[in-house]
């Protein structure tokens, strides 16, 4: 039985460390299972610029606070697209200023009656009314979440370093 991926040792520029490298599969290799060839395939190249930012003059990004939108899979430190151009609707997650205070919340319209909803049940809704100050910023498009450690760190320092 052949393993249908090689890994190379190389040595790392940080801190010396080995690090292993995925290669495709060697060419004398025959695959017979089609969703192996398929997940094995060269991807074509992917520009995260036009994936992510479809509207460049209002779109911008926000870091997640707290844990009141994990039930959409918005973590706290998760960094969020925001897109003020496209239109929002019922059950959209939006960001807005509420009383000053930037939220992420779950667009709920009833009627007349507008809520923002966490997608939490440890977490209240909040009823928007005419004593509130809101302002809708925009509709989230994507959730970015580092998963290296590296890539975590470098989200926590400052502009500059």
């Amino acid at each position: 039985m052949h393993d249908i991926t090689r890994a190379t040792r190389e040595s790392s520029t940080r801190n010396g460390a080995a690090t292993l490298r995925l290669l495709p599969p060697p060419p004398h290799l025959k695959l017979t299972n089609p969703k192996l060839e398929k997940l094995l395939a060269p991807l074509p190249r992917v520009d995260t610029n036009r994936l992510l930012v479809r509207h460049p003059g209002t779109t911008f990004y926000v870091s997640a606070y707290g844990d009141s939108m994990t039930g959409a899979g918005i973590n706290d430190g998760d960094l969020l697209v925001i897109d003020g151009s496209f239109q929002v609707g019922d059950g959209d997650i939006i960001a807005a200023l509420v009383d000053g205070e930037c939220l992420i919340k779950r667009l709920r319209l009833r009627g007349m009656s507008v809520t923002l909803a966490p997608d939490n049940p440890e977490f209240e809704d909040v009823q928007i009314n005419k004593h509130t100050r809101f302002e809708l910023m925009g509709k989230v498009m994507w959730i970015l979440r580092p998963v290296a450690a590296e890539t975590r760190e470098a989200l926590n320092e400052p502009e500059g370093s």
